[in-house]
């Protein structure tokens, strides 16, 4: 198996990729059909990725509920133990009083909420996936 030259760069490529991309290496080709690189990346996927069974669903969704139950929950006792510390802190190192220091770790507590939400929204420019959208 001789390599052949790419028809725009003249790179050596191997005789197969010469037939699957019409006589240009893969860079080129990429840039004359920018489609070809979510062909190349479909192609990527096997079969039972694509189309999964009714088993894998069901899996993958009670692996998605747990995991993403557990994190809720750590989460959850992660900032009722930061709201605990708060009013503690108030209590006893400023020296209020028990309602000031009930107020101040409830006040904790919803602004670690409105904090997580802040930090989960989905911000221009945030590349959640590495894939790129197809282009219109």
């Amino acid at each position: 198996m001789n390599p052949e030259k790419c028809r725009t760069c003249q790179t050596e490529i191997q005789p197969a990729t010469a037939k699957r991309t019409g006589g240009l290496c893969m860079p080129c080709t990429m840039q004359a059909d920018p489609a070809f690189a979510e062909k190349v990346e479909d192609a990527k996927i096997s079969d039972s990725d694509k189309n999964p069974t009714i088993w894998q669903q069901v899996r993958s969704l009670i692996f998605v509920l747990l995991v993403g139950s557990a994190f809720m929950a750590v989460i959850f006792i992660a900032k009722i133990v930061v709201s605990v510390i708060a009013g503690l802190i108030a209590k006893f190192v400023f020296k209020t009083g028990w309602s000031t220091a009930i107020l101040i770790g409830l006040g904790t507590f919803v602004g670690l909420g409105f904090l997580g939400m802040l930090l989960d929204l989905d911000w221009p420019g945030r590349n959640r996936s590495r894939r790129k959208p197809p282009e219109k």
